[in-house]
């Protein structure tokens, strides 16, 4: 009897016992993802933007950001007390303000010519116009969180009013004073006056505000005048509250919004016959291991990028004060598998994620706590460009979904059938099994028994390679299969393969 392994377009799930996932699913991963086919691969390298530490002293990178007016840009950071450009003649970022309370998660927009910056309602709001920066002109509101949307610059929040949305007069980010009829300012306590703002985000004619457990929609006719805009609760269809955790985990994936909520990720979708919105999770099968090991004390501080080059969201969400867990969302099969894709990561320990802009796409690039920005997803690249990145993944074969092989049958593993295309000339991976496993933290922390190290790019074939891997002595109800790969200047795509396997008695006898 043959099962397939090998495909992993559904992304682990810890939600379910190993031996119940469906073919498609990983029981674990690390630093793997899919290709536009499907095709399990290993995670792209990094590179170093700056060379040294923004901070000699230790301070982290907090945010990255790039400033964008016409044809003008440049890459923009936050730590310490500074704000900061990039400067690709020394390879080093050049400070432009220096007295921001310290070590605060910055939030970027670009508007009117100027990247402007909130830090966290501590400080006045800063600009940069591509020269120089320092306090945003006008009297703004300090600001919590920061968005644009219809023509205006909009913070929630204020170091004094934490429920207080203002809106700039339109088209100016430097006039938060004017009160003129249509095209003034805007100033409206959101809900409960001392529940503050968590989030602002733009949804095509709504600008969501959200609270820890309730979000909120601005909108008008049209939302640019500012006389006909009215906020109303936002109310979901199945009446499940929901709110903003993070200002930094919000994004929009075609008519979808993506947002923090608590420990779980979810999606507000469409406008409904009954209710104005539809939420749901799209990480139920990932949201435990979320509660388990993220830090709630932090928890605020999760940033999401919306990779759209690759139709992925990167996720880093802070495990303690000083570190973070990585993992990607894939939607690019969302239609076909009706579900979300999570591929965890390790050795990433990022504060912040943005877009960089290369030609007509944005290039992914993360702010880390060593203080150095890198550009991640580099093809054919190492991290750091002589690290190798670990990799490795895991599924269980149970025969699951055939009645011959359910899992209550024991099994004799005869040979895996394995088909794996090198990246490049040469690859050595490792294959290793344990046997029985009953649930994902068993996966996560059993130590498995190492076959023979695979001399990958010497098997048969052109391309893809193929070779039938003996299996002696290995028995049991299910087996858990991994295969990892740590190796300089290597890469693989694993392609359709199979193990095969025979019943070897339907009863267990005690």
């Amino acid at each position: 009897m043959l099962y397939p392994y090998g495909i992993g377009n559904l992304g682990v799930d810890y939600s379910i016992p190993p031996q119940a996932l469906p073919p498609g699913a990983l029981a674990n991963a690390s630093n793997m993802v899919i290709t536009d086919s499907g095709l399990l691969t290993g995670r792209n390298g990094y590179l170093k933007l700056n060379n040294g530490a923004v901070d000699p002293g230790g301070s982290r990178m907090t945010s990255l950001f790039e400033y964008r007016s016409g044809t003008t840009v440049k890459t923009l950071c936050s730590y310490g007390t500074d704000l900061a450009y990039y400067d690709a003649t020394t390879n080093a970022f050049i400070d432009y303000v220096t007295t921001l309370t310290s070590d605060k998660m910055c939030q970027w927009v670009n508007f009117g010519g100027k990247a402007i910056s909130v830090n966290e309602g501590s400080d006045h709001p800063q600009y940069f116009d591509g020269t120089t920066g320092g306090d945003l002109a006008g009297t703004p509101p300090h600001g919590k969180t920061i968005c644009d949307w219809s023509s205006r610059v909009w913070l929630g929040g204020d170091s004094t009013d934490v429920a207080l949305l203002t809106g700039c007069y339109i088209s100016d980010p430097t006039d938060w004073t004017t009160t003129t009829a249509s095209i003034g300012i805007v100033e409206q306590f959101v809900g409960d006056p001392k529940d503050p703002i968590t989030g602002i985000f733009g949804f095509f004619d709504w600008l969501l505000v959200g609270k820890k457990n309730i979000l909120y929609k601005l909108s008008g006719d049209p939302p640019t005048n500012s006389s006909n805009l009215s906020i109303y609760p936002v109310y979901d269809r199945k009446g499940d509250s929901a709110g903003f955790t993070s200002p930094w985990a919000i994004t929009q994936v075609g008519n979808d919004v993506i947002f923090l909520d608590g420990f779980d990720i979810k999606r507000l979708s469409g406008i409904q016959e009954f209710g104005d919105v539809e939420s749901a999770s799209v990480i139920p099968h990932f949201r435990e291991y979320l509660r388990d090991i993220a830090d709630k004390d932090y928890i605020q501080y999760t940033k999401f990028y919306h990779y759209k080059n690759k139709q992925q969201i990167w996720v880093s969400i802070p495990t303690s004060a000083t570190t973070h867990y990585v993992f990607v969302i894939e939607y690019r099969f969302y239609r076909e598998t009706g579900r979300y894709a999570v591929f965890p990561m390790s050795g990433l320990n990022i504060t912040d994620l943005t877009g960089i802009a290369n030609g007509s796409v944005d290039d992914l690039y993360g702010a880390f706590q060593d203080g150095i920005a890198r550009h991640l997803d580099v093809d054919d690249c190492n991290d750091d460009a002589g690290v190798a990145i670990p990799r490795h993944f895991t599924q269980v074969i149970a025969g699951m979904g055939k009645g011959e092989g359910a899992t209550e049958h024991r099994k004799q593993f005869h040979k895996l059938n394995t088909y794996v295309k090198p990246s490049i000339s040469t690859l050595t991976m490792t294959p290793s099994y344990a046997v029985d496993l009953m649930d994902a933290e068993q996966i996560r922390d059993e130590t498995f028994t190492d076959l023979s190290a695979e001399t990958a790019s010497g098997w048969p074939g052109t391309g893809v390679k193929r070779k039938d891997i003996r299996l002696f002595g290995i028995s049991g109800k299910s087996m858990a299969l991994k295969w990892s790969h740590e190796k300089i200047g290597e890469n693989f795509i694993m392609q359709p393969s199979s193990v095969e396997y025979e019943i070897k008695q339907k009863i267990e006898i005690v």
